[in-house]
């Protein structure tokens, strides 16, 4: 269940979430330690975001992704060239995401399954490769519906192969 509210954060000191304060007396938002989180779009469609201090998993080299990957921050450390990382199949991580960021000059491409799509901007095509350029901070953040992937975040530039 998620809770909303909006006007001045002072105006809701004191304001508690499943019996926890969440903005002190100072009027600063708490929030603890965070596992998981979601955002909801202007149409109410709510996705999760990968927590800010969630696990890092880096991936040096190309590998194939597995769903314990999703929920955390995957980097590229300690990566020698550009890395390929296989997505799992999309009915195995529905609902889930995970964030891939650059820590090496080195991109990283996420490769779909032959009939599976990663959307860009409203854009989709089969088997068709998102990379990340090799800037250190560059990220995508990838959502999974369950039969696709949809970038629903990013910094930096990131591309869909057409």
């Amino acid at each position: 269940m998620a809770t909303h509210f909006s006007g001045p954060v002072d105006s809701k000191t004191g304001y508690k979430v499943n019996g926890k304060e969440v903005i002190n007396s100072s009027g600063n938002l708490t929030t603890g330690t965070t596992t998981e989180a979601s955002m909801t779009t202007s149409t109410g469609y709510i996705y999760p975001v990968v927590a800010p201090n969630a696990t890092v998993a880096a991936k040096a080299a190309t590998a194939n992704l597995a769903a314990a990957d999703f929920g955390k921050n995957i980097t590229n450390t300690g990566a020698g060239d550009a890395i390929v990382l296989t997505l799992p199949a999309a009915a195995t991580v529905k609902g889930k995401v995970m964030r891939v960021q650059i820590t090496v000059a080195k991109d990283v491409s996420l490769s779909p399954a032959t009939t599976e799509k990663v959307f860009l901007g409203g854009d989709g095509v089969k088997n068709k490769d998102l990379v990340i350029a090799g800037v250190i901070g560059n990220y995508a953040d990838i959502y999974c519906d369950g039969t696709d992937y949809l970038v629903v975040g990013y910094s930096g530039v990131v591309t869909k192969e057409a």
